[in-house]
């Protein structure tokens, strides 16, 4: 039987950076999910919920990054996150980035992307 393909919901509203990143997650063999914001991403996790990983944004319109991460701690969801932001270093983003398992901070390399996902799905 074969194995079926890891899932990732991607969250993030820059339209250009959801393609790219999208496009280099499925070219690894990770079926990939998008949301522009929180409220995208939420509902998803409301209707699926074999998320293996998600990778979201901090900053977005109507439901940003950190709001996303309060509301999947409170109805108890354990998916793994990591934060890919410029933001990162904000005093705003450190409730965010501490839940996060890892950050990557914009602007990041194809490489750098590649082994953090790598690394959390194997």
């Amino acid at each position: 039987m074969p194995m079926s393909k890891k899932r990732v919901l991607l969250v993030e509203d820059e339209r250009h950076i959801r393609v790219l990143v999208g496009s280099i997650l499925r070219r690894k063999g990770y079926e990939t999910v998008e949301a522009e914001n929180g409220l995208e991403a939420l509902r998803l996790l409301q209707e699926e919920s074999d998320f293996n990983l998600i990778i979201t944004d901090l900053q977005m319109p109507e439901l940003g990054g950190v709001g996303l991460l309060r509301e999947m701690q409170r109805y108890h969801l354990t998916i793994p996150v990591v934060v890919i932001s410029a933001y990162t270093a904000t005093d705003w983003a450190k409730e965010a980035v501490g839940q996060a398992i890892v950050t990557l901070p914009k602007p990041f390399s194809h490489a750098q992307l590649v082994s953090v996902i790598d690394g959390l799905m194997s």
